[in-house]
Protein backbone atom coordinates (compact mmCIF):
# COMPACT_ATOMS: atom_id res chain seq x y z
CA UNK A 1 0.00 0.00 0.00
CA UNK A 2 3.08 2.18 0.71
CA UNK A 3 3.99 1.95 -2.82
CA UNK A 4 0.85 2.70 -4.19
CA UNK A 5 0.37 5.93 -2.30
CA UNK A 6 3.70 7.19 -2.61
CA UNK A 7 3.40 6.83 -7.11
CA UNK A 8 0.33 8.55 -6.24
CA UNK A 9 1.76 11.24 -4.89
CA UNK A 10 4.20 11.15 -7.60
CA UNK A 11 1.49 11.59 -10.19
CA UNK A 12 -0.42 14.11 -8.68
CA UNK A 13 2.93 15.97 -7.92
CA UNK A 14 3.48 15.63 -11.93
CA UNK A 15 -0.19 16.16 -13.03
CA UNK A 16 -0.59 19.51 -10.47
CA UNK A 17 2.91 21.03 -12.84
CA UNK A 18 1.74 20.10 -16.39
CA UNK A 19 -2.10 21.60 -15.24
CA UNK A 20 -0.48 24.54 -14.01
CA UNK A 21 0.73 25.69 -17.22
CA UNK A 22 -2.86 25.14 -18.65
CA UNK A 23 -5.60 28.37 -18.78
CA UNK A 24 -7.80 27.76 -15.67
CA UNK A 25 -11.20 26.95 -18.19
CA UNK A 26 -9.08 24.08 -19.42
CA UNK A 27 -8.05 22.87 -15.95
CA UNK A 28 -12.00 22.93 -15.26
CA UNK A 29 -12.88 21.15 -18.39
CA UNK A 30 -10.39 18.36 -17.31
CA UNK A 31 -11.36 17.58 -13.72
CA UNK A 32 -14.75 17.98 -14.71
CA UNK A 33 -14.59 15.20 -16.96
CA UNK A 34 -12.94 13.23 -14.90
CA UNK A 35 -16.48 13.69 -12.80
CA UNK A 36 -18.30 13.18 -15.01
CA UNK A 37 -17.13 9.95 -16.10
CA UNK A 38 -17.32 8.96 -12.72
CA UNK A 39 -20.82 10.11 -12.26
CA UNK A 40 -22.02 8.30 -15.47
CA UNK A 41 -20.77 4.96 -14.48
CA UNK A 42 -22.60 1.84 -14.41
CA UNK A 43 -21.90 -1.78 -14.78
CA UNK A 44 -22.03 -3.54 -18.36
CA UNK A 45 -25.01 -5.54 -17.47
CA UNK A 46 -26.61 -2.58 -15.05
CA UNK A 47 -29.92 -1.18 -16.21
CA UNK A 48 -30.99 0.96 -13.86
CA UNK A 49 -30.87 4.69 -14.14
CA UNK A 50 -27.35 6.48 -13.84
CA UNK A 51 -27.10 8.90 -10.59
CA UNK A 52 -25.23 11.81 -9.70
CA UNK A 53 -23.26 10.38 -6.87
CA UNK A 54 -19.95 9.20 -8.29
CA UNK A 55 -18.23 12.82 -7.30
CA UNK A 56 -18.85 12.40 -3.40
CA UNK A 57 -15.98 9.85 -3.00
CA UNK A 58 -13.77 11.65 -5.21
CA UNK A 59 -10.93 13.41 -2.95
CA UNK A 60 -8.36 13.97 -5.39
CA UNK A 61 -9.04 14.62 -8.72
CA UNK A 62 -5.65 15.41 -11.08
CA UNK A 63 -8.08 16.04 -14.32
CA UNK A 64 -7.04 12.64 -15.50
CA UNK A 65 -7.85 9.27 -15.94
CA UNK A 66 -5.87 6.62 -13.60
CA UNK A 67 -5.92 2.87 -13.91
CA UNK A 68 -3.97 0.82 -11.17
CA UNK A 69 -3.07 -2.62 -12.73
CA UNK A 70 -2.30 -5.16 -9.95
CA UNK A 71 -0.18 -7.86 -11.84
CA UNK A 72 0.19 -11.03 -10.22
CA UNK A 73 -3.37 -11.18 -8.66
CA UNK A 74 -3.01 -15.12 -8.71
CA UNK A 75 -0.41 -14.64 -6.05
CA UNK A 76 -3.62 -13.95 -3.61
CA UNK A 77 -4.43 -17.87 -3.81
CA UNK A 78 -0.96 -17.97 -1.05
CA UNK A 79 -3.12 -16.26 1.62
CA UNK A 80 -5.69 -19.11 1.48
CA UNK A 81 -4.55 -20.81 4.78
CA UNK A 82 -5.86 -21.00 8.39
CA UNK A 83 -3.55 -18.67 9.61
CA UNK A 84 -4.31 -15.69 6.90
CA UNK A 85 -7.77 -16.46 6.71
CA UNK A 86 -9.25 -12.77 5.33
CA UNK A 87 -6.34 -11.36 4.50
CA UNK A 88 -6.69 -11.37 0.65
CA UNK A 89 -10.26 -9.57 1.35
CA UNK A 90 -9.12 -6.83 3.42
CA UNK A 91 -5.96 -6.46 1.05
CA UNK A 92 -8.74 -5.33 -1.85
CA UNK A 93 -10.91 -3.66 0.92
CA UNK A 94 -8.01 -1.44 1.02
CA UNK A 95 -6.47 -1.19 -2.37
CA UNK A 96 -10.47 -0.30 -3.34
CA UNK A 97 -10.51 2.62 -0.94
CA UNK A 98 -7.70 3.84 -1.58
CA UNK A 99 -8.48 3.87 -5.60
CA UNK A 100 -11.75 5.37 -4.95
CA UNK A 101 -10.51 8.40 -3.63
CA UNK A 102 -8.26 9.33 -6.65
CA UNK A 103 -11.46 7.87 -8.86
CA UNK A 104 -8.54 4.90 -10.36
CA UNK A 105 -10.29 2.06 -11.73
CA UNK A 106 -8.91 -0.69 -10.39
CA UNK A 107 -7.59 -3.99 -12.58
CA UNK A 108 -6.47 -7.30 -11.54
CA UNK A 109 -4.45 -9.72 -13.85
CA UNK A 110 -3.31 -13.31 -13.04
CA UNK A 111 -0.52 -14.86 -15.16
CA UNK A 112 -1.42 -18.72 -16.01
CA UNK A 113 2.01 -21.05 -17.10
CA UNK A 114 0.25 -22.03 -20.13
CA UNK A 115 -1.66 -18.62 -21.04
CA UNK A 116 0.53 -15.29 -20.91
CA UNK A 117 -2.50 -13.98 -23.28
CA UNK A 118 -3.21 -11.25 -20.00
CA UNK A 119 0.49 -10.14 -20.14
CA UNK A 120 0.17 -9.78 -23.66
CA UNK A 121 -2.97 -7.38 -23.53
CA UNK A 122 -0.75 -5.32 -21.10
Amino acid sequence: MEDLRQWLEVLQRLTSEMTQQLPLGEQDQLRERVVSTIANFKEADDTSEVTETGSASLVYNMGIPIVVVVTRADGASNLDSQKTAGWSETIEAYLRNECLSYGAALVYTMCQAKNARNVDLL
